[in-house]
């Protein structure tokens, strides 16, 4: 049962009615009739505008009590719900979402919106007009069947999806199975499997034996070619071990001179400098000799004279003492640089005397030197390059 109050509402000003199931209002003309569809149609739709508030009137109210939910809609300037208590405001055209919620909507069939609840006056009866596919469609959405209608186009799609896997399936079991025939004697495959994998330890073992046998041989042929080049040892003279204690004298004695040698040649390189010095000329020797004779031989004649003077109880003049001490210095200085020279010409005729020694016995060295060279290189040759005991390079 569905209770309805419409007030101000066209020419309704206040009236209750109660619908129950399919309802038929009926009376005469211009009574209200369309008018009380209407109200119950712009309540359930929220019209806008406000022409049909009733003159004189500044606002419409419709009340619909529908099982456990109370609807008021009022429409002055502006339109509110209250629903089940809750109140709706600033909707502008918009349905409050329980009322949708509730099924107070059209149904759109298509591109068309069917009212199932309200009729106006001269409508045909509710689909009576459809064609069956629309009647059909209303009837799904009404009932909910366009949800198993939905879910049957899923089942549809899963099932096609499925029956496609199947088939895959059934495809790659055919080909495994195919493949499983080739396996039919897998416990045979097993042990063929086992002797080859002992075959291939087998072959690395023999592998590694082989590498060991190459090896050998290698070592085998470097052996015989050392044997080969050894094998005329036998012909080799070794010399007397008295020759060897001679020679190794020799090379101790050569050793010896060689020191010597770097010995003398610092003294030459000492004696170098030496070059600086300036040593007078045997002319410039052989006069101030001859100054010395004549100076020794007046020193003589002075100490004649002094005696005799010395007898004769007479002092000589001034000037003689003068020219005599004089004469004195003079021999001096010439004394001394005669002196000076002698060492000079000593220390030359020795470092000549030794330098030519010291040459002597290096060019005695050289002789000996080559002629032990001649003969290591001798035993060299009738040796073959090698040594007889250990086969090395010598």
């Amino acid at each position: 049962m569905t209770n309805v109050r419409i007030r101000n509402f066209q020419s309704i000003g206040d009236v209750e009615l109660a619908i129950d199931g399919f309802t038929v209002v009926v009376g005469k003309s211009d009574i209200g009739k369309s008018a009380v569809i209407r109200s119950i149609d712009a309540a359930l739709s929220n019209q806008s505008g406000d022409a049909f508030i009733r003159r004189g009137q500044t606002h419409t109210m419709v009340t619909i009590n529908y099982r456990d939910m109370a609807v008021e809609w009022k429409k002055g300037d502006t339109s509110s719900y209250k629903i089940n208590g809750e109140s709706f405001t600033r909707l502008n055209r918009a349905i409050p979402k329980p009322l949708l919620d509730a099924g107070f909507t059209k149904l759109e069939v298509g591109d068309q919106k069917i009212n199932p609840l309200v009729a106006p006056q001269f409508d045909p009866l509710f689909l009576l007009d459809k064609p069956g596919s629309v009647i059909t469609e209303v009837l799904s959405t009404l009932y909910k069947l366009n949800i198993l209608s939905s879910a049957d186009d899923k089942c549809q799609k899963e099932l096609k999806l499925a029956k496609s896997l199947l088939k895959t399936r059934e495809l790659d079991l055919a080909g495994l199975q195919e493949k499983l025939k080739s396996y039919k004697d897998f416990e045979g495959i097993k042990e063929s499997i086992k002797l080859l994998a002992e075959m291939e330890k087998e072959s690395a073992s023999l592998k590694k034996t082989i590498e060991e046998i190459e090896n050998y041989e290698r070592v085998l042929q470097e052996s015989s070619t050392r044997l080969k080049k050894l094998s005329g040892i036998s012909s080799v003279e070794i010399p007397d071990t008295r020759m060897l204690s001679d020679s190794i004298e020799t090379v101790k004695w050569l050793s010896e001179k060689t020191d010597l040698f770097h010995k003398l040649i610092s003294s030459v390189k000492t004696l170098r400098d030496s070059s600086t010095v300036e040593i007078p000329s045997y002319e410039e020797m052989s006069t101030s000799i001859e100054v010395l004779k004549q100076m020794v031989s007046w020193e003589s004649s002075i100490k004649g004279h002094t005696s005799t003077i010395e007898k004769l109880n007479s002092m000589p003049s001034s000037e003689d003492i003068s020219l005599l001490l004089k004469s004195s210095g003079d021999i001096g200085k010439v004394s001394e640089s005669v002196f000076v020279i002698s060492k000079i010409e000593e220390e030359l005729t020795s470092v000549a005397t030794v330098t030519k020694s010291a040459r002597d016995e290096l060019r005695k060295v050289e002789s000996e030197l080559s002629t032990a060279q001649e003969e290591e290189k001798k035993e060299k040759e009738l040796l073959g390059g090698l040594c007889p005991v250990c086969g090395k390079t010598l």
